[in-house]
């Protein structure tokens, strides 16, 4: 990784928590507020009203439950190492997973978010953002990333399976009331952010360590002959 990429990674991670703080500040604006609270309630009841959407939303929300994300590094990292016999890379999935849990910490005890109260409610309301649907964002995104091989049609891949997942947790949220629409928006350049910076990360990585290729075995071995 050049001088160039450097500074655009560090420059992403600066504007990844200056952003995320800034878009919780956002949310507590009183016109914010009043938008988000009606597009809420609306949104809850259509949802609620459909039948089989809440017992169909509390199984698919432990997408984004911390045990399952952890779960899911964890067993993403040991494939990714079976896969390339390379431990660079499954530690970082799982340290991406541990940062984005440590800048959900750094947000919530910075911006004062406002937690849903309403009758509705199931389960175990949250404040700005959902860090549930940021996890399931960046696992999928990262998780695809390391298994792939790079080409334009993975790359498409990785986005779509990041954003598709990240919107059927999102979805799931909303029909348990446990967030603002706002708190579910914001997880996605969270997340995706957060994608990008590990795929730089990951490059950089395998270009400092190449592997050996079939040509270059083939030369060891008639070498050693």
């Amino acid at each position: 990784m050049g001088r160039p990429n450097v500074i655009a990674v560090v420059g992403a991670a600066v504007a990844l928590v200056v952003g995320t703080l800034a878009l919780g500040f956002f949310s507590l604006l009183d016109p914010v507020k009043e938008v988000d609270a009606a597009v809420y309630r609306a949104s809850v009841s259509v949802l609620q009203a459909i039948p089989g959407s809440i017992p169909a939303s509390e199984f698919l929300t432990q997408l984004g439950s911390i045990p399952v994300n952890y779960g899911m590094a964890l067993g993403g990292a040991f494939a990714v190492w079976l896969q390339r016999r390379k431990i660079a890379v499954p530690i970082l999935i799982v340290a991406t997973l541990l940062a984005t849990h440590v800048l959900q910490k750094i947000t919530i005890s910075v911006v004062d978010g406002v937690i849903p109260v309403d009758d509705r409610i199931i389960g175990a309301a949250g404040p700005y953002y959902s860090g549930g649907v940021a996890r399931v964002v960046v696992l999928a995104g990262i998780i695809a990333s390391a298994c792939l091989v790079r080409s334009a049609k993975s790359d498409r891949l990785v986005w779509q399976l990041a954003i598709g997942l990240g919107v059927v947790e999102a979805l799931t949220r909303l029909v348990l009331g446990r967030h603002w629409p706002i708190d579910l928006i914001a997880s996605f350049p969270i997340g995706l952010i957060t994608v990008w910076l590990f795929r730089q990360v990951q490059e950089w990585i395998e270009t400092m360590s190449p592997a050996v290729n079939d040509a270059e075995l083939d030369w060891i071995e008639s070498a050693e002959r």
